[in-house]
């Protein structure tokens, strides 16, 4: 198990903040680094989950009381293993079984096999919990699902994200300045992911 310690401060002064035009509501972003924590980077084979846990820790000036999470689609990318004729978002038939017939033999469930090595989407599930119930196999935790559609060359046009809003357990762990994070990726094509940064958009 990797430990990361992130150190965030957060105030009105040093922090850029979000309001929303006839609003009150007031948003900070609050990025930490997948990558420095060890878990941003994968190599993946198609079709096969791949995951790894790391736990965070950090200080926020300000208390949430509701928010959600985002990746941006710029820190998201595949590097296909075959360089040469490697294209993600126009899979063969040949290329979208092997991926299938992977994914089944994985455990996977059947519409989450179809979105990635059919659709050839890439899917990132990260569970949140604290830093001792959170498992290394990603059993455990509030569960959220990023669905990442891909252009040809593997870098990410657009990031979805369901649920969209934080729980109760996972704002009240972001407010008490830890947690645990096991980030899982399914990919369509052989290669290496790269998922830098996760945002938490805590709205006071």
């Amino acid at each position: 198990m990797r430990r990361f310690t992130l150190m965030i401060t957060l105030g009105f002064v040093s922090t850029i903040l979000s309001v929303l035009p006839g609003c009150s509501a007031i948003t900070i972003p609050v990025p930490v680094s997948l990558t420095e924590a060890g878990v941003g980077s994968f190599d993946v084979m198609a079709g096969v989950p791949a995951n790894a846990k790391a736990n965070f820790s950090f200080t926020l000036e300000q208390r949430g009381g509701s928010g959600r999470l985002s990746i941006d689609p710029a820190n998201v990318s595949i590097q296909p293993t075959n360089t040469a004729t490697g294209k993600v978002s126009a899979l063969t038939f040949q290329e979208q079984n092997a991926c299938l017939d992977a994914c089944s033999s994985a455990g996977v469930a059947a519409d989450t096999c179809d979105t990635v090595c059919t659709q050839g989407e890439l899917l990132v599930t990260i569970w949140i919990g604290s830093q001792d119930a959170i498992a290394a196999d990603c059993a455990s935790g509030d569960q959220f699902v990023f669905y990442v559609v891909l252009d040809a060359s593997g870098n990410a046009t657009s990031v979805s994200v369901a649920p969209t809003s934080l729980p109760q357990s996972t704002l009240d762990l972001l407010n008490g300045g830890s947690f645990g994070a096991c980030v899982e990726v399914l990919s369509p094509i052989d290669g290496t992911v790269v998922v830098d940064t996760l945002t938490f958009n805590v709205g006071l």
